[in-house]
């Protein structure tokens, strides 16, 4: 869903379009990070609990 956002911006503000492309990439690859990242740390943070 995030993903689609820059399309949906350009679409109602043209003026965005050359941005789309590289925008929705910058946004994939943060999503993708966080999906793997954020156990990681958690059981980093875990761990330093204990």
């Amino acid at each position: 869903m995030s993903v689609s956002v820059p399309a949906i911006l350009a679409s109602e503000h043209i003026e965005y379009l050359p941005y789309v492309e590289t925008a929705t990439a910058q946004i994939a690859m943060v999503v993708l990070l966080s999906t793997f990242m954020t156990p990681v740390f958690v059981k980093i943070l875990d761990s330093k609990k204990a």
